[in-house]
């Protein structure tokens, strides 16, 4: 019934609820879900599309999503591309300096995604010197824990590092900074770069677990050092959307997984535990022999995300070939992670949901049931492979067209 209901269009994690209150009765099910629309919308935003809804929910104002479905209609990847190409242009009286306009250094601290008026603060403080401008606003944000999490403070001042322009360091022609007792004075050092992903696994089993071991070799996947503001944002909104869960019991207790990045000074790389699987899903009975409450998978972002799906594979422990739709490398044969099936308005949550749906589809097995088995983890290299594989399959014979496989 999950499946019928995610076919019809609703959300997920909404489906979910409606079948916890209602059990096996569709019907019922269905009314609940047209009765109780979304959290969050009012009487005079229920009659908004589901385009509006989810541009909405990316955080685009009402007045410039409204023009944005007027303009392209239906069309959510249209209308993304239309707000940003018709995003509002600085107002002169918003970011006014003492000459009238936006300094270069307020407009590069404006696209890391400070406010407005906390920039003023800081240019107005610390002068023109982005780096100076920049540790006046961490320091500000590490005081006010809610602004912004440690994480994105490191990984901006790393961003800031290398954009800084000459003339923002006082070197070249550009405006020299203003000398005061604040710049004058010996500067923090700066925040470290972010680090590297984990190495990959290597192929042969190792280690001292009793459950899934490995071993890691010195081969490690190449990363950019500073991603794409958009991307940063988007990601640091799922993120707290997901950790906003805590108050009400938590991500696993409500949705069955826990996802997070493996680093915190590192967003484009998650870990994901997918607990609680259904008792008539075999991969159940398989874990509780294993002796396991999990299975694990791994979440790498490109910095083009939300434009580009993640790339999502097996990490432990390893399944029986030829189930759950996961190859012999850890890939997943899945058309939604595919640059032709993705689409940018898909949370983090509705992704987790869609890869578990797939899981039990295929009908999921463990390799192995002996607690005491060690076996090496899928690397990221083996489903690089198998995902190559799956785009040249299917790019020449096409995916099914059942709505199973479609929005899994």
């Amino acid at each position: 019934m999950e499946a019928t209901l995610v076919g019809m269009g609703f959300a997920i994690g909404r489906v979910r609820e409606a079948i916890a209150l209602h059990a096996d009765d569709e019907d019922a099910a269905v009314s609940w879900l047209i009765d109780h629309p979304a959290a969050g919308q009012d009487s005079a935003s229920a009659a908004d599309s589901g385009v509006s809804a989810e541009l909405l929910s990316m955080g685009f104002e009402p007045e410039r999503v409204r023009l944005a479905v007027r303009a392209k209609g239906e069309n959510l990847e249209e209308c993304m591309n239309w707000l940003v190409e018709h995003a509002p242009a600085e107002s002169p009286a918003a970011g006014a300096g003492s000459s009238g306009t936006a300094s270069g250094v307020e407009a590069e601290l404006r696209t890391m995604g400070f406010d407005h008026e906390r920039v003023r603060q800081a240019v107005h403080t610390k002068g023109e010197n982005l780096e100076a401008a920049l540790q006046w606003l961490v320091e500000g944000c590490e005081e006010e824990a809610d602004v912004l999490p440690p994480a994105k403070i490191r990984r901006l001042g790393s961003e800031a590092k290398a954009a800084v322009p000459a003339a923002a360091k006082g070197g070249g022609g550009g405006r020299a900074p203003r000398a005061s007792a604040a710049s004058a004075a010996p500067r923090p050092p700066p925040p470290p770069p972010p680090r590297p992903p984990p190495p990959a696994r290597a192929p042969a089993a190792a280690a001292s677990s009793s459950t899934t071991t490995t071993t890691t070799t010195t081969t490690t996947t190449a990363r950019p050092a500073a991603g794409d503001s958009r991307s940063l944002k988007r990601l640091m909104k799922e993120l707290q959307q997901l950790s906003g869960l805590e108050a009400r019991g938590g991500c696993r207790a409500l949705h069955g997984f826990e996802a997070s990045p493996i680093d915190e000074s590192d967003l484009y790389l998650w870990e994901l535990r997918l607990f609680e699987f259904s008792s008539d899903d075999p991969i159940s009975a398989d874990l509780l022999k294993r002796q396991l409450c999990h299975v694990t998978l791994r979440l790498h972002f490109p910095h083009e995300y939300p434009n580009s799906p993640p790339f999502v594979y097996m990490v432990r422990p390893r399944l029986k070939e030829h189930t759950g739709y996961v190859l012999s490398g850890g890939g997943i044969c899945m058309e939604l992670l595919t640059p032709s099936g993705w689409s940018p308005a898909t949370s983090i949550d509705a992704l987790v949901q869609s890869v578990r749906a797939m899981l039990m589809a295929g009908n999921a097995r463990l390799a192995s049931l002996e607690p005491s088995t060690r076996e090496a983890d899928y690397t990221f290299e083996g489903a690089k492979r198998d995902f190559a594989h799956i785009l040249n399959v299917h790019g020449k014979h096409g995916w099914t067209s059942h709505p199973m496989f479609k929005n899994a």
